[in-house]
């Protein structure tokens, strides 16, 4: 159960990672990457609730441990899909226009490296989980 939750996770990403794959991150939506990290953020915050409840002894330890590495990845992301410049310098990392969002490159491939850290440490969890 836990892991098909978590694959709901892994399929949000998937999508904002095609997004941002097939776009080189321009000319995107950007309700849609706020909704996209929203709702990765509160499936994660309720699907984790119970994975904490239900475990316990050493498994419990690994598994908080990398819950709270996980809340620190998805901060990033966050800071990474919407945060600007608050400076008029130029090139800018994302610029918004009618609620269109150009991401820089280097902004892009930080973006992907850190759904891919996501991705990695949702494996690592995946892992722990059979073990309960």
């Amino acid at each position: 159960m836990y892991l098909a939750k978590i694959g709901v996770i892994e399929g949000i990403l998937e999508e904002l990672d095609n997004t941002f794959q097939n776009s080189n991150g321009q000319q995107i939506d950007y309700k849609k990457v706020v909704s996209f990290e929203h709702r990765i953020r509160t499936r994660k915050k309720s699907i984790f609730k119970y994975i904490l409840e239900n475990s316990h002894g050493k498994i419990h330890a690994e598994l908080n441990k990398n819950d709270e590495q996980l809340k620190v990845y998805l901060k990033e992301l966050r800071n990474l899909l919407t945060q600007t410049n608050a400076s008029e310098s130029e090139p800018k990392d994302i610029e918004i226009t009618d609620n269109i969002a150009d991401y820089s490159a280097e902004r892009t491939s930080l973006i992907l490296t850190m759904l891919n850290n996501i991705d990695n440490k949702l494996l690592e969890i995946k892992v722990l989980i059979n073990k309960l």
